[in-house]
C-alpha cells in the first residue's frame, strides 16, 4: 500500500497530477530502496499528457476511497482551477502507524525527497525535476516544462 504510505507521510496532497508525481518518485525510491530495477515498480508507469501516468494507481485510488482508507475533498486555490486532494482516513491513519513499524525508514526518504515541492503551488518544480530525472515519461507531455519545450 504504497497509496497509504505516501499520503501518510506528507500528509494531504493537493491535486490528481501532484498525487501521481510523488507516487511515481516515490515508487522509483521505493523499488531502488528494495534492490528492485527500476522497470520492477509497484505502479504500471507510462508517459502522458502530464507526465508519468499510471492506470493502475487510478484503480487503486478509487478502491481506497471504496474502502474509506482514503479521503477524497474539494480544492480551490487563487491560482488554480477547482480540484480534488487525498488525505488518509482514520482507518488509513491507523493502517500507516502500523505500516511504520517497518517502512519508516522509507517514510523518511519519500518525505526528504518530495517536501521540497510542497508550497509549488503550480507544479513546475516538481514536473521539471520529473522531466529532468526521468525524460523518457515526458514524451506524451503537453506542457511547458518537458525537455524539448
Amino acid at each position: 500500500m504504497l497509496l497509504v504510505l505516501l499520503l501518510g507521510t506528507m500528509g494531504e496532497i493537493k491535486y490528481k497530477t501532484r498525487l501521481q508525481k510523488y507516487l511515481f518518485l516515490a515508487d522509483r525510491q521505493f523499488a531502488r530502496q528494495k534492490g528492485r530495477k527500476p522497470d520492477n515498480l509497484v505502479y504500471d508507469w507510462e508517459p502522458h499528457k502530464f507526465g508519468p501516468f499510471s492506470s493502475v494507481l487510478d484503480l487503486c485510488i478509487r478502491g481506497a476511497v471504496q474502502n474509506k482508507m482514503i479521503e477524497v475533498f474539494t480544492v480551490k486555490e487563487d491560482n488554480r482551477d477547482e480540484g480534488v486532494g487525498y488525505r488518509l482516513s482514520v482507518k488509513g491513519r491507523a493502517k500507516f502507524k502500523t505500516m511504520l513499524q517497518t517502512l519508516e525508514s522509507t517514510s523518511g526518504l519519500i518525505h526528504e525527497m518530495l517536501y521540497k515541492f510542497q508550497n509549488d503551488s503550480t507544479e513546475h518544480q516538481l514536473l521539471e525535476f520529473v522531466y529532468q530525472m526521468h525524460p523518457e515519461y515526458a514524451t506524451e507531455s503537453q506542457i511547458h516544462g518537458r525537455p524539448d519545450a
